[in-house]
């Protein structure tokens, strides 16, 4: 009898230990689980990586533009209708001429040839909108004529001179050059509407791209600054954030930073 229950006293003991044990062996694997860094939902140093709409990252889906269409060339000068204005840009010289009352159109002349861009405004009254001057992008230079369509529908047209024919880009939009990503090649971006909406245009191996980043983003407002190389925007009715442009995508200003 004796032998039973020291028997059933060194299991008793033998089971406790072990309890004792294993609980704290759990406590260790806890205690080191917590040790260990689990992945961050904001997406910190994500500049470079595939990410795909996270709170931090948009990686843009650039498509394909048909661009630089050639000019046609154009009658005598003088045969043009009757000019309003003219402005030497270089070895060009740029015409705005009426047809009619309400339209206003350019041309320009290079040497003895004069090549027609078309309709570039709205109402000779409001001519004082229109601005003629020489510009870089694309690591190409472009005499830029900005004009209108109506009200709150802005024209910039860029005239490449180097070609034979000269060849026009034209973009419904307000336009400004810039070097979005520091690589020494200026970028065009261009904004319209009241509620601003925002594209990128580039050029990849003589290949035109553009995206909207309002759709990328899902922005209801992407504005441009130029002081800062910047863009704001209201994302799902928030207040404005700061974003960068950077390799094909648009990086949360305090992932540049470092701030998270």
């Amino acid at each position: 009898m004796n032998i039973m229950m020291k028997g059933i006293g060194m299991i008793v003991i033998f089971t406790f230990l072990t309890a004792c044990t294993v609980n704290e062996i759990n406590q260790e694997t806890k205690m080191n689980a917590a040790s260990i860094p689990t992945p961050r939902d904001d997406l910190e140093g994500t500049v470079g990586t595939e990410a795909w709409n996270s709170p931090h990252t948009f990686t843009l889906d650039f498509s394909k533009v048909e661009w630089e269409q050639p000019l046609p060339q154009a009658t005598i000068t003088n045969h043009l209708g009757t000019v309003v204005e003219k402005k030497q840009i270089n070895d060009y010289v740029v015409f705005l001429y009426q047809k009619d009352q309400e339209n206003l159109y350019a041309a320009i002349q290079s040497g003895s040839s004069t090549f027609d861009i078309g309709q570039i405004g709205y109402i000779l009254q409001q001519k004082d909108s229109i601005s003629i001057e020489q510009v870089d992008a694309f690591g190409k230079d472009y005499v830029k004529i900005t004009g209108f369509c109506g009200a709150n529908c802005p024209i910039t047209n860029y005239v490449q001179m180097d070609k034979n024919p000269p060849s026009l880009l034209q973009i419904q939009a307000h336009t400004v050059e810039a070097d979005l990503n520091q690589d020494g090649v200026k970028e065009i971006i261009a904004t319209v509407g009241t509620l601003a909406e925002t594209s990128i245009y580039r050029l990849r191996q003589e290949r035109m791209e553009t995206v909207n980043l309002n759709e990328a983003m899902k922005a209801q407002v992407v504005i441009y600054k130029y002081e800062t190389n910047t863009f704001e925007a209201s994302i799902q009715n928030e207040a404005m954030s700061v974003w960068k442009y950077l390799d094909g995508k648009m990086v949360s200003h305090t992932v540049v930073r470092g701030d998270l």
